[in-house]
């Protein structure tokens, strides 16, 4: 067995479908920021002439005469995120602007826009999650922004991908100040990690999951994290069994009560497993 960071699932899990709009409010709450500038009030961006125009147009024809001023001006980013959120909203008036309005997203992005990371990480959610993750992510990152950290786990739950899934969700519940989101990241790892305690996981799911598996991440630590470490080191290399039972036994009887109760049910199951590959080898 190879000990990675990454598991894989044909388990489709979809965790708190109602708080997904929720969230979208952090793009306009960090409409302000920009990682790479001291000031947002004054950040440009480089964007093609085409969409700058269409973004021009849109704000003529459909919004505050300022915004007009400083996007021609100095191609403005916050005025351009703000004329970009517009065009993609009013998809039934021309759909053209919804295409430009991405392309529009991209380019801010790529001068380290979060709101607009945000908005890519909306736009694909649907239809390409492994893009709209990666859009969570360097917006969750960047920020740091909790709800697009939770928002990555939570669409890495739905992928399968469990350890990741939990690290993000669990990286979510102590990013910034907002209790409220705070309280829904840590109500989505609870949900899921319940959930994980009844899926039909494999021995290497379990192992990855399991350093993920403690919402407070105060487990495995000093003794316990040496016996986790020197049980896994041998089972990584799929030798000396017996070894990696009795480390982890005495993981069990001597730490059971630090283990949240994921961990609790992952060890129970890693040991049936690793037991019975033992007793098939007698």
């Amino acid at each position: 067995i190879v000990v990675t960071t990454m598991t894989r699932s044909s388990f489709y899990y979809s965790i708190l479908c109602s708080c997904f709009l929720f969230l979208l409010s952090s793009a306009t709450t960090l409409a302000a920021q920009s990682a790479s500038r001291e000031s947002s009030n004054e950040a440009t961006a480089q964007i093609p002439a085409t969409l700058l125009a269409s973004a021009l147009n849109h704000a003529v024809a459909h919004m505050d005469e300022n915004l007009v001023n400083q996007i021609y001006s100095d191609n403005n980013v916050n005025a351009l995120y703000k004329v970009a959120k517009s065009m993609y909203a009013n998809i039934n008036d021309n759909n053209d602007n919804v295409i430009n309005a991405v392309q529009i997203f991209h380019a801010l992005a790529e001068e380290h826009h979060v709101p607009s990371m945000i908005q890519l990480g909306f736009a694909y959610s649907e239809h390409d999650k492994p893009q709209a993750i990666k859009y969570f992510v360097q917006a969750g990152e960047a920020g740091p922004d909790a709800p697009s950290l939770y928002n990555a786990g939570r669409l890495l739950a739905e992928e399968g991908n469990y350890a990741p899934a939990l690290g993000y969700m669990r990286a979510a519940t102590g990013t910034g100040n907002d209790m409220s989101k705070t309280a829904t990241a840590k109500e989505g790892y609870q949900t899921l990690s319940k959930h994980l305690q009844t899926v039909d996981l494999s021995l290497q799911d379990m192992v990855d999951i399991f350093p993920y598996a403690d919402l407070e991440d105060n487990f495995p630590q000093n003794e316990a994290e040496k016996l986790w470490n020197a049980a896994m080191e041998k089972l990584s290399r799929g030798k000396d069994l017996e070894f990696v039972v009795k480390k982890l036994s005495e993981l069990q009887v001597g730490h059971h009560q630090q283990m949240s109760p994921l961990q609790t049910n992952f060890l129970r199951r890693i040991l049936v497993i690793l037991l019975g590959k033992m007793n098939s080898e007698l």
